[in-house]
């Protein structure tokens, strides 16, 4: 089973500044609880696009 991060705090630090520039721009959101609902295979995505220049608006 994959490994879930919740928090801002739990996400790995290759990924991070990644996680934090998408909740600030809204384009990823937590859920109803408050939580993050990440794994590693999606952080490996959102990284990828994000050095991609995906998210460069």
């Amino acid at each position: 089973m994959e490994r879930q991060y919740r928090t801002l705090s739990e996400v790995p630090d290759w990924a991070r500044e990644t996680v934090r520039y998408l909740l600030a721009k809204n384009y990823l959101r937590r859920d109803e609880n408050g939580d993050l609902p990440l794994t590693d295979s999606v952080l490996q995505v959102l990284v990828i696009n994000d050095r991609a220049g995906l998210y460069d608006l």
